[in-house]
């Protein structure tokens, strides 16, 4: 084990070396209340309905209206 090099056990193991760039992962599944889940939904799914922009293909207009 590298100097300063730290594992602790909880849940999952953790290690803690000092000066070390962390990585974080969060779970956020069902944070979202479910009103606004639905409302964002039907958003998306009145934007797709409205059709293309003048010389833009499906793909990317869904790709953006995803990302929105």
């Amino acid at each position: 084990m590298p100097p300063g090099e730290t594992i602790t056990r909880r849940n999952l193991p953790h290690w803690f070396m000092p000066g070390a760039i962390h990585f974080v992962t969060y779970r956020l599944a069902e944070t979202i209340p479910a009103e606004v889940l639905f409302r964002l939904r039907e958003q998306k799914r009145r934007r797709l309905e409205q059709g293309l922009p003048e010389g833009q293909s499906i793909g990317p207009h869904r790709e953006r209206i995803h990302k929105q």
